[in-house]
């Protein structure tokens, strides 16, 4: 009955919904009701709350569903001792706060998530609080708004995502109609048709009129690289400061490395003659979430098809274009799924001005080549030594978070365990001039 729904949102949300965020609840919802439970619990003598279940457990004509509780009786003799009042009042005083500041961790998310969609399939409404908790485990992204910047490679693939899970999604492209005059390794993906194609291009200002209202959008997502600072920073003034949230996309090769193989994290400093990398730093540090990404792949079974930029055809290309490298030159690759797995999670669980390492696996060149069967290719050699493009890229921050997402990271059977790398990593030294 109508009276009756609010009970079974609650009911719902904290039942179900709650215990499988990855963060604490802000649900304001289950704030209330989790002291309310807390605080009858403390005050309400131990018979009395026997008493109380004995009569939930009687329904129509008196009909007992359940054994009554004995154990009133006892539990009243037993709490009259000051020592163990005290004890139980600090007792559950703990649980209950570790209980809404924890985070906890659901082994049950397709049982809760088909618990909870007739309820919302009903039309019953639910707190924000709770609604970003179903999109964050349930994968529903209906309430979302999203922009994606560049509907290229990976920008075709985001969008698609999202529009199947029920999200709002506008694509931009600079030029219309030469998305598919792309060379085959380029090419975008077909975008569904209930996506809407919008012509921009951030250095003319006159085509920012195409973009939806900001105030109405949930999300940006930027997938092509800003260099231009003056450009980059008018363009957050006037339209991306006003979006809840950004999600742009870096690179790797932002990073200063000092000698070849260095380990690389999140706090190593940029390359100072990279303008992209400051620019990204200045909307990070205004609030946008970067992912530095390292060589895209992607389906490696669809060998025979180079959009699909398999493993292989990602080296084929490289070793095409690049000049003689080293084959003890270190790879950072991170898989397609990966990058779209991370941005949905950062879209329903925002890390506001983080960057992250959106790497999946790190190979030599040398057992790259073994496993594509290209040891015929000219311009790799074992006796040149690697260069400052060698390094080592540590993706921990972004595997810890997605693993409160319950996704772990892709681990193709040819890259290399981390043991066997650690003899070729180079540590970072204290200068440049200790570098030479």
């Amino acid at each position: 009955p109508a009276p009756h729904r609010c009970t079974l949102v609650v009911m719902m949300c904290a039942e179900e919904v709650a215990p499988i965020v990855g963060a604490p609840t802000k649900c304001p919802v289950m704030r209330v009701y989790a002291f309310c439970a807390w605080l009858v619990l403390v005050l309400t003598p131990m018979p009395a709350l026997a008493a109380a279940r004995r009569l939930l457990s009687l329904r129509g004509g008196g009909k007992a569903l359940a054994p009554p509780v004995r154990c009133a009786r006892d539990t009243a003799r037993a709490v009259r001792c000051p020592v163990m009042r005290v004890l139980i009042v600090l007792g559950m005083q703990a649980a209950s706060v570790a209980a809404i500041t924890q985070p906890h961790v659901y082994a049950g998310h397709a049982k809760a998530c088909a618990r909870v969609a007739p309820v919302r399939a009903r039309g019953v409404d639910t707190h924000r609080g709770c609604r970003r908790t179903y999109a964050t485990m349930c994968g529903d992204r209906s309430d979302s708004r999203v922009l994606v910047l560049g509907g290229g490679w990976v920008g075709s693939r985001m969008a698609n995502r999202l529009a199947s899970k029920g999200a709002s999604v506008f694509v931009t492209h600079r030029d219309l109609g030469a998305v598919d005059s792309k060379k085959p390794y380029f090419r975008p993906e077909e975008l569904a048709a209930a996506v809407p194609r919008l012509q921009f291009e951030l250095e003319t200002a006159a085509s920012w009129r195409h973009l939806p209202d900001p105030s109405e959008l949930t999300d940006v997502i930027a997938t092509f690289p800003m260099t231009d600072a003056d450009t980059a920073m008018r363009f957050h003034k006037e339209y991306l400061s006003r979006v809840r949230n950004v999600i742009a996309c870096s690179s790797t090769s932002v990073y200063d490395v000092l000698v070849p193989n260095q380990f690389v994290t999140e706090e190593t400093p940029l390359k100072r003659e990279t303008p992209r990398g400051h620019v990204e730093e200045a909307l990070r540090e205004r609030g946008a979430t970067l992912l530095a990404l390292g060589g895209i792949f992607g389906d490696g079974s669809k060998t025979d098809d180079i959009s699909a930029r398999s493993v292989c055809s990602c080296l084929a290309m490289h070793t095409a274009h690049a000049p003689v490298s080293s084959a003890r030159k270190l790879v950072n690759m991170v898989h397609i799924e990966d990058i779209l797995i991370a941005m949905e999670n950062l879209i329903a669980d925002p890390r506001e001005a983080e960057r992250f390492n959106a790497v999946s696996c790190t190979y030599d060149l040398r057992s790259l080549i073994k496993h594509c069967g290209m040891e015929h290719v000219a311009n790799v050699c074992d006796t040149v030594a690697p260069d400052l493009t060698s390094k080592y890229i540590c993706n921990q921050k972004l595997a810890s978070y997605l693993a409160l997402h319950g996704h772990k990271l892709y681990e193709p059977a040819t890259a290399l365990p981390r043991h066997k790398l650690l003899a070729s990593i180079a540590p970072v030294p204290a200068s440049p001039a200790a570098a030479a």
